[in-house]
Protein backbone atom coordinates (compact mmCIF):
# COMPACT_ATOMS: atom_id res chain seq x y z
CA UNK A 1 0.00 0.00 0.00
CA UNK A 2 1.29 3.39 -0.42
CA UNK A 3 3.17 2.24 -3.55
CA UNK A 4 2.62 2.94 -6.74
CA UNK A 5 1.54 0.69 -9.11
CA UNK A 6 2.59 0.03 -12.98
CA UNK A 7 -0.35 1.23 -14.40
CA UNK A 8 0.74 0.88 -18.06
CA UNK A 9 -2.01 -0.09 -20.67
CA UNK A 10 -0.48 -3.75 -21.28
CA UNK A 11 -1.17 -3.97 -17.24
CA UNK A 12 -4.79 -2.53 -17.39
CA UNK A 13 -5.92 -3.80 -20.43
CA UNK A 14 -6.42 -7.50 -19.87
CA UNK A 15 -8.50 -7.95 -23.03
CA UNK A 16 -7.28 -10.08 -25.78
CA UNK A 17 -7.38 -8.02 -29.26
CA UNK A 18 -7.22 -11.28 -31.26
CA UNK A 19 -10.78 -11.63 -30.24
CA UNK A 20 -11.81 -8.61 -28.22
CA UNK A 21 -15.49 -8.95 -26.58
CA UNK A 22 -18.53 -7.48 -29.16
CA UNK A 23 -20.28 -4.94 -27.15
CA UNK A 24 -23.67 -4.03 -28.18
CA UNK A 25 -24.95 -0.57 -26.50
CA UNK A 26 -28.81 0.03 -26.47
CA UNK A 27 -30.07 3.52 -25.66
CA UNK A 28 -33.24 4.97 -24.05
CA UNK A 29 -36.17 6.47 -24.50
CA UNK A 30 -35.72 9.82 -26.56
CA UNK A 31 -31.97 8.65 -27.46
CA UNK A 32 -30.81 6.88 -30.13
CA UNK A 33 -27.15 4.86 -30.97
CA UNK A 34 -25.30 8.25 -31.15
CA UNK A 35 -25.68 8.91 -27.52
CA UNK A 36 -23.20 6.38 -27.27
CA UNK A 37 -20.89 7.93 -29.35
CA UNK A 38 -17.78 9.30 -26.83
CA UNK A 39 -18.15 5.79 -25.03
CA UNK A 40 -17.86 3.85 -28.35
CA UNK A 41 -14.38 5.92 -29.48
CA UNK A 42 -13.22 5.22 -26.09
CA UNK A 43 -14.02 1.34 -26.16
CA UNK A 44 -13.08 0.82 -29.64
CA UNK A 45 -9.81 2.80 -29.17
CA UNK A 46 -8.93 0.33 -26.26
CA UNK A 47 -9.76 -2.40 -29.23
CA UNK A 48 -13.08 -3.42 -28.14
CA UNK A 49 -15.93 -4.28 -31.33
CA UNK A 50 -18.79 -1.70 -30.38
CA UNK A 51 -22.37 -2.05 -32.02
CA UNK A 52 -25.03 0.51 -31.22
CA UNK A 53 -28.31 -0.13 -32.01
CA UNK A 54 -31.41 2.31 -33.27
CA UNK A 55 -34.37 0.73 -31.56
CA UNK A 56 -37.52 1.41 -34.09
CA UNK A 57 -38.44 5.13 -34.53
CA UNK A 58 -34.99 6.52 -32.71
CA UNK A 59 -31.84 7.98 -34.04
CA UNK A 60 -31.26 7.59 -37.45
CA UNK A 61 -34.32 4.59 -37.88
CA UNK A 62 -36.72 5.91 -40.55
CA UNK A 63 -39.44 4.33 -39.01
CA UNK A 64 -42.19 7.03 -38.05
CA UNK A 65 -41.65 6.95 -33.92
CA UNK A 66 -46.03 7.18 -33.85
CA UNK A 67 -45.97 4.10 -35.59
CA UNK A 68 -44.23 2.38 -33.13
CA UNK A 69 -47.91 0.19 -31.58
CA UNK A 70 -45.94 -2.18 -29.02
CA UNK A 71 -42.72 -3.09 -27.06
CA UNK A 72 -41.57 -5.95 -29.27
CA UNK A 73 -41.94 -3.52 -32.42
CA UNK A 74 -39.94 -0.97 -31.33
CA UNK A 75 -37.21 -3.72 -29.84
CA UNK A 76 -37.63 -5.64 -33.34
CA UNK A 77 -34.01 -3.58 -34.53
CA UNK A 78 -32.36 -5.12 -31.59
CA UNK A 79 -34.02 -8.24 -31.96
CA UNK A 80 -33.03 -8.64 -36.02
CA UNK A 81 -29.05 -7.63 -34.93
CA UNK A 82 -28.94 -10.38 -32.81
CA UNK A 83 -30.39 -13.13 -34.64
CA UNK A 84 -28.16 -11.98 -37.75
CA UNK A 85 -25.17 -12.80 -35.39
CA UNK A 86 -23.27 -16.23 -36.10
CA UNK A 87 -24.55 -18.71 -34.03
CA UNK A 88 -21.40 -19.26 -31.89
CA UNK A 89 -20.50 -15.29 -31.51
CA UNK A 90 -21.29 -14.36 -27.82
CA UNK A 91 -22.13 -10.69 -26.98
CA UNK A 92 -22.44 -8.14 -24.11
CA UNK A 93 -25.34 -6.23 -23.80
CA UNK A 94 -25.31 -2.69 -22.32
CA UNK A 95 -28.71 -1.04 -21.71
CA UNK A 96 -29.15 2.49 -20.35
CA UNK A 97 -32.45 3.79 -19.01
CA UNK A 98 -35.48 2.22 -20.77
CA UNK A 99 -32.80 0.11 -23.00
CA UNK A 100 -32.66 -2.04 -20.37
CA UNK A 101 -36.35 -3.28 -20.96
CA UNK A 102 -35.01 -4.19 -24.39
CA UNK A 103 -31.76 -5.98 -23.36
CA UNK A 104 -33.68 -8.31 -20.71
CA UNK A 105 -36.22 -9.23 -23.58
CA UNK A 106 -33.17 -10.06 -25.69
CA UNK A 107 -31.78 -12.12 -23.15
CA UNK A 108 -34.15 -14.08 -22.67
CA UNK A 109 -34.96 -14.77 -26.11
CA UNK A 110 -30.98 -15.18 -26.79
CA UNK A 111 -29.49 -16.20 -23.89
CA UNK A 112 -26.91 -19.13 -25.78
CA UNK A 113 -26.07 -15.41 -27.73
CA UNK A 114 -25.56 -13.18 -24.60
CA UNK A 115 -22.48 -13.62 -22.81
CA UNK A 116 -23.21 -10.61 -20.03
CA UNK A 117 -26.17 -7.71 -19.53
CA UNK A 118 -24.72 -4.66 -18.10
CA UNK A 119 -27.66 -2.16 -17.08
CA UNK A 120 -26.39 1.35 -16.75
CA UNK A 121 -29.02 3.55 -14.52
CA UNK A 122 -31.27 1.17 -16.45
CA UNK A 123 -35.47 -0.30 -15.92
CA UNK A 124 -34.56 -4.06 -14.90
CA UNK A 125 -38.15 -5.81 -14.27
CA UNK A 126 -38.69 -9.22 -12.95
CA UNK A 127 -37.04 -12.10 -14.85
CA UNK A 128 -39.36 -13.62 -17.29
CA UNK A 129 -41.87 -10.95 -17.53
CA UNK A 130 -44.08 -10.81 -20.07
CA UNK A 131 -43.73 -7.32 -22.32
CA UNK A 132 -47.84 -6.93 -23.43
CA UNK A 133 -49.14 -7.45 -19.45
CA UNK A 134 -46.44 -5.29 -18.08
CA UNK A 135 -47.45 -2.60 -20.22
CA UNK A 136 -50.54 -3.18 -19.77
CA UNK A 137 -50.07 -3.37 -15.89
CA UNK A 138 -48.10 0.29 -15.60
CA UNK A 139 -50.09 2.19 -18.10
CA UNK A 140 -53.18 4.10 -16.77
CA UNK A 141 -55.54 5.60 -19.62
CA UNK A 142 -57.50 8.42 -17.95
CA UNK A 143 -60.40 10.11 -19.90
CA UNK A 144 -59.14 13.50 -20.66
CA UNK A 145 -56.04 11.57 -23.19
CA UNK A 146 -53.56 11.82 -20.03
CA UNK A 147 -51.58 8.58 -19.75
CA UNK A 148 -50.04 7.89 -16.37
CA UNK A 149 -47.58 5.69 -15.90
CA UNK A 150 -46.13 3.79 -12.69
CA UNK A 151 -43.36 2.37 -11.77
CA UNK A 152 -43.27 0.40 -9.14
CA UNK A 153 -39.05 -0.57 -7.52
CA UNK A 154 -37.48 -0.90 -4.79
CA UNK A 155 -40.85 -1.02 -2.42
CA UNK A 156 -41.79 2.88 -3.97
CA UNK A 157 -43.85 3.71 -6.61
CA UNK A 158 -43.13 7.05 -9.53
CA UNK A 159 -45.69 7.97 -11.78
CA UNK A 160 -45.19 10.00 -14.66
CA UNK A 161 -47.60 11.87 -16.55
CA UNK A 162 -48.15 11.85 -20.51
CA UNK A 163 -50.08 13.75 -22.50
CA UNK A 164 -51.45 12.22 -25.86
CA UNK A 165 -52.69 15.29 -27.34
CA UNK A 166 -50.07 18.53 -27.52
CA UNK A 167 -52.47 20.71 -26.49
CA UNK A 168 -52.48 19.37 -23.43
CA UNK A 169 -48.81 19.64 -22.46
Amino acid sequence: MGEKENLAPSSVNSVSLHNPPHFVLVHGIGGGGWCWYKIRCLMENSGFKVTCIDLKGAGIDLSDPNSVINFDDYNQPLLDFISSLPENEQIILVGHSAGGLSITQATLKFAKKIRLAVYVAATMLRFGFQTDQDIKDVIVRRPDDEVVVKLVAGGRCWFWRLYESEENV
